[in-house]
């Protein structure tokens, strides 16, 4: 009933608060191993059994809320940092666009009678210009491992509302010892895909 996994939140803790996570075993002296190492293949019995069923419930209802704040504002913190980039990319495709129009417009044509030479390098310089300029954009958007920077920013904006939907039904749950135990598997797989995403970028 109550072995739900709290591992991905607690490696999230460890990197963001590791005061709350001292905090949490300090208030929770016999589940402290399983807050100090999470969840250790093969060796999980005996700690997941110390302290009573509703200690370990409430232990991880904890657990899970701190969790989920800390990814709330890990996701609060790169939103604007991925909007950024993502503006960035489109106002360089637009200026490469616009440069490489330019460098294949009849305007040149018209220059050129007058000036031949210096007509030929502008209208080839803007539209290499140009090229490059979508290029870069390009690779702006995509050059992020694990998918393209627009993929990155709706993982990120999706977590963010699931981890606040998770987190103000844990806040109401504290009784409800089968919700608690399917909200905090929720609130796990929320911190793992939070950590992943920040690991991305």
């Amino acid at each position: 009933m109550i072995s739900a996994p709290i591992d991905e939140i607690l490696d999230l803790l460890a990197r963001k608060a590791p005061d709350s996570l001292a905090s949490l075993a300090r208030q929770y002296p016999a589940q402290a191993d399983v807050l100090r190492l999470g969840i250790t293949a093969g060796d999980n019995d005996t700690r997941e059994t110390r302290g009573t069923p509703s200690e370990r419930v409430a232990m991880k209802r904890n657990v899970a809320i701190i969790g989920l704040e800390k990814a709330v504002g890990v996701c609060v913190r790169l939103l604007p940092q991925l909007y950024r980039t993502l503006k960035r990319a489109s106002a360089i495709t637009f200026w490469g666009q616009v440069a490489a129009t330019i460098g294949s417009a009849s305007v040149f044509a018209t220059l050129a009678l007058t000036f031949p030479k210096a007509s030929t390098y502008i209208a080839a310089s803007l539209s290499l210009l140009g090229s490059l300029a979508a290029l870069y954009a390009q690779y702006i958007r995509s050059g992020l491992a694990g998918g393209t920077l627009m993929e990155h920013y709706k993982t990120i904006v999706d977590a963010q509302v699931e981890a606040q939907s998770v987190l103000e039904q844990l806040r109401g749950a504290e009784g409800d010892s089968d919700l608690v135990i399917e909200l905090v598997t929720s609130a796990n797989v929320i911190c793992q895909n939070v950590s992943r995403a920040e690991a991305m970028l």
